[in-house]
């Protein structure tokens, strides 16, 4: 297939289906995972009760799983 074959394609759908043919999601970001989100409550949590402090991140010790 051309690339203007495609384009037509797509643009046709669009207009058939009055949408784009396929779903945007988010859902399988990780980032957006509710651990995730617990994880950095808990870290803007400790950040605002001590000040915080420099140091190196060791990803290690922070799992998804958790």
């Amino acid at each position: 297939m051309t690339m203007t074959t495609v384009v037509c394609a797509f643009a046709k759908t669009v207009v058939r289906e009055r949408r784009i043919p396929f779903e945007i999601s988010a859902e399988s970001d990780p980032f957006y995972s509710l651990a995730n989100i617990a994880r950095l409550r808990k870290s803007i949590a400790e950040m605002e009760a001590t000040g915080g402090t420099v140091h190196g991140v060791n990803l290690d010790d922070y799992s998804m799983e958790r």
